[in-house]
């Protein structure tokens, strides 16, 4: 379990790991990743090509996106970052691997606007020159997963200005092309902060913030995302 412990604000902010071995009934310390002070993190790692776990985290002083690797899941060291100009900084970025090994990026951008997209066909040790992603979003958290079929699952504020509402789109050509953005929530609250995983059913399980009270749940699979 990867999290953030900011004692004297995000600024200062450093990564934890700790880990379970009974299905997170106990815990084992917390031990620090290294990186600079202000490390942060959202979206969970996974392994590249070359078999190495690749944590994507940010940097949130700087206001970069930063990424670490482990051979082992024990030591991490940080492999390279993402830097973007000011006003339209990038944080919080989320990670997927195509079926070719090429690693795709999507990230927060602080700008507001769009997020910010880039890839890597070097299991994350350079990323080509982050761009617009053609998406709209109000600078908030995004979330991209590969699913069971292939197809890239984006999940996402789709308002240059507003959070909300929050929708998902699909991908079949590695995030060359995506299906029209359907609304997952909207309303007159706020939608943020999501968090999506697939099941070994196929179902996919998003939770996201409303209106920063409490925690919504949705299933939902990928006919739905398509279906008029």
């Amino acid at each position: 379990m990867f999290h953030a412990v900011a004692p004297g604000g995000w600024s200062s902010s450093r990564i934890e790991v700790q880990r379970s071995h009974d299905r997170g009934r106990s815990w084992s310390p917390p031990t620090v990743i290294c990186g600079p002070i202000g490390s942060n993190v959202r979206y969970p790692p996974l392994r590249t090509a070359d078999g190495d776990l690749l944590l994507p985290g940010y940097d949130d002083l700087l206001q970069r996106s930063l990424f670490f690797v482990s051979t082992d899941g024990e030591s991490w060291t940080l492999r390279s970052a993402v830097w973007t100009d000011a006003p339209h900084q990038n944080i919080q970025p989320s990670l997927v691997r195509l079926g070719s090994g090429r690693l795709l990026a999507t990230m927060r951008n602080v700008g507001k606007d769009w997020l910010w997209v880039t890839a890597s066909d070097e299991s994350g040790r350079s990323w080509a020159r982050p761009r617009d992603s053609g998406f709209a979003n109000p600078g908030s958290a995004a979330q991209m997963l590969r699913l069971s079929s292939g197809d890239l699952l984006l999940v996402f504020n789709d308002s240059p200005a507003e959070r909300r509402p929050l929708s998902v789109a699909l991908s079949s050509d590695g995030g060359g092309s995506w299906t029209p953005p359907k609304a997952l929530a909207a309303g007159d609250s706020t939608y943020s902060y999501p968090a999506a995983i697939q099941t070994a059913d196929g179902l996919i399980h998003v939770l996201y913030s409303r209106g920063r009270e409490s925690i919504r749940h949705v299933v939902l699979n990928e006919q739905w995302i398509v279906s008029p």
